[in-house]
């Protein structure tokens, strides 16, 4: 599951981003992450290799992926 995330600096790398995510997704015993941070770019991906990981990460630190499904 892809996770977009805004508001990202924009001389921001990767690297930086990887290092600054590692404690919240270690907090909440997530390991299988994949981060994209294009250059010169506000935005990033998190792509989860996990549908219960990504929900566990917007859960505590963004919207819930049922906001934007509704049946």
């Amino acid at each position: 599951m892809e996770v977009h995330i805004r508001n990202v600096p924009e001389r921001g790398t990767e690297n930086v981003l990887r290092k600054f995510l590692k404690p919240h997704l270690s907090a909440l015993s997530i390991l299988d992450v994949h981060t994209e941070k294009p250059r010169g770019s506000r935005f990033a991906n998190l792509t989860f290799l996990s549908i219960d990981d990504a929900n566990k990460f917007l859960t505590n630190h963004g919207m819930h992926v049922n906001a934007f499904f509704r049946l």
